[in-house]
């Protein structure tokens, strides 16, 4: 199995697992998508909402060539599989905007089975840092559905707990 430990510091609350083909059709679709579920997929790619935008973020990767044992599932607020079709040997994790990728991995032509996992999405603070964390486990398939294995199928950006007391207070719930 390979393994890959990242720090990264997303860019619009989110970052893409794509293959190096030719243009990729992200569309303003698929943003809104992304706004709804938390993700959105395209046959080459997948877009993953996090909640920071300006911490830096651990993403662990892990790939083999075997379906990979669901990880700690009380440990994730949630977790989806989906596919991706690789068409040139490399999976990018790319930015909104950054040229470069911030991680690759070199796997053959063909389909796979993504597993992402999102913790910490309750971690918000006042002054914008949050402590969210991903996994996302990697391997050959040929399946192509795409399904919710924990959390709910909408998931816009939780509800942060300074937000939920400014929530509370204005509705009359929170007064003592």
């Amino acid at each position: 199995m390979f393994k890959l430990n990242l720090l990264h510091r997303p860019e619009y609350f989110g970052f893409y697992i794509e293959d190096d083909g030719p243009s990729n059709h992200w569309s303003d679709e698929t943003g809104k998508e992304s706004n709804k579920k938390g993700f959105a997929t395209i046959e080459n790619g997948v877009l993953i909402r996090v909640l920071s935008e300006f911490s830096k973020i651990p993403i662990d990767i892990e790939y083999d060539a075997t379906e990979l044992a669901i990880s700690q599932p009380s440990r994730w607020d949630r977790i989806v599989e989906c596919s991706i079709k690789v068409r040139r040997e490399k999976i990018l994790f790319t930015s909104a905007t950054d040229a470069r990728p911030f991680a690759v991995i070199d796997v053959a032509k063909g389909r796979f089975r993504m597993r992402i996992y999102w913790g910490g999405q309750h971690s918000g603070t006042d002054d914008g840092s949050t402590a969210d964390f991903y996994l996302v486990q990697i391997w050959p398939s040929d399946d192509v559905s795409t399904a919710i294995v924990k959390g709910p199928e909408v998931w816009p950006r939780p509800e942060q707990p300074w937000e939920r007391e400014v929530r509370l207070q204005r509705s009359g719930e929170g007064a003592s």
